[in-house]
């Protein structure tokens, strides 16, 4: 009974995860080495099919999906609305992102191979490694005091009223909104089942399951 709970957590989790990395190539080759979550929010999304749960559904595959995009491009949110609510709170916030949007694109090719020499089909000198842990240290070290500081202010922003789900995963109601001006077919395909879910403004979601649609079939 707590599948459902149990696959949010562990999203939120390969989100932290992804966080931990300093930089934005290892965050995406984190992703790739991880073969197991490539498909987790498509099984996700299949267990809250499977309970009935479709707006649940909806949720869970746009917070995967969204993973790295989101990583990547959250920093640069419109602050417009949160400027005119709380200027000073917005300005720590572009303080503490433009310091965490920095490190995580101060790529190194020495830290990539680092982590993953075979990714690069050869192995670092133990002179050369050794060199490359210590930046990795130090910058995993930065990492994480510019990630504390970005915490705390994210934190505060959500205790304004208005910006409870502040850079939190959509919520239905708000995924919803998209579809204002017709409806949405989000597809899902795992080795579980797979479903259509058609998505209405103000209706509830209707679902079309898929039968004998399998991802080996879609791969070729």
């Amino acid at each position: 009974p707590t599948t459902i709970q149990a696959y949010s957590h562990a999203l939120s989790l390969l989100d932290r995860c992804v966080t931990s990395f300093p930089t934005a190539e290892l965050q995406h080759l984190v992703l790739v080495n991880m073969t197991k979550t490539m498909t987790l929010s498509s099984d996700a999304c299949s267990a809250a099919i499977e309970a009935k749960q479709f707006d649940i559904a909806v949720e869970l595959l746009d917070q995967g999906r969204c993973l790295m995009w989101t990583r990547l491009t959250r920093y640069r949110d419109s602050l417009k609305e949160l400027q005119l609510t709380n200027g000073t709170l917005a300005a720590e916030f572009q303080v503490a992102s433009r310091e965490l949007e920095n490190l995580a694109l101060s790529a190194t090719g020495s830290t990539t191979l680092s982590l993953f020499p075979e990714s690069e089909g050869q192995k670092n000198s133990p002179n050369s490694e050794s060199f490359d842990r210590r930046g990795l240290d130090n910058q995993l070290h930065s990492l994480h005091q510019a990630s504390e500081k970005w915490d705390n202010v994210v934190e505060r922003i959500r205790q304004i009223e208005g910006f409870r789900n502040f850079l939190r995963a959509v919520p239905f109601v708000e995924l919803q909104i998209a579809a204002q001006d017709g409806p949405i077919v989000v597809v899902n395909v795992s080795k579980y089942r797979s479903d259509a879910l058609i998505v209405q403004h103000n209706c509830d979601v209707a679902h079309v399951e898929l039968p004998g649609v399998t991802p080996e079939k879609l791969a070729s």
